[in-house]
């Protein structure tokens, strides 16, 4: 008997969920005119994907550490700068590639 209640929940929550994207996705489809037009507009470039990606991770890394001195757990404190000096590092080595890459372009 549980599992018919799974079941009948999940498909209620599946109609509730795709009745509810329906204004939104008529919205999108009326407000562009073509499909290219949407498209341009939801692209970003790669380096602007890049940097959001990075920062993102660094809010993240910036709150664990927060959060961390505010507990006072010193195996949090420990964890965050290690994984704020692997992020360093992993940028200096992306730098690092691509000064050789554009190098290796013009020679």
């Amino acid at each position: 008997m549980p599992q018919v209640t799974g079941i009948f929940f999940t498909k209620t929550l599946w109609n509730l969920f795709m009745d509810a994207s329906q204004p939104v996705s008529n919205l999108i489809v009326h407000s562009f005119r073509t499909s290219a037009e949407l498209k341009n507009r939801l692209m970003l470039s790669r380096s602007t994907l890049n940097r959001i990606i990075i920062i993102g991770f660094m809010v993240l890394v910036g709150f664990c550490l927060a959060k961390a001195i505010y507990h006072k757990s010193f195996m949090g404190i420990t964890l965050a700068l290690v994984s704020l000096a692997a992020v360093i590092y992993f940028l200096y080595i992306l730098a690092k590639a691509s000064e050789e890459r554009e190098g290796e372009e013009t020679a």
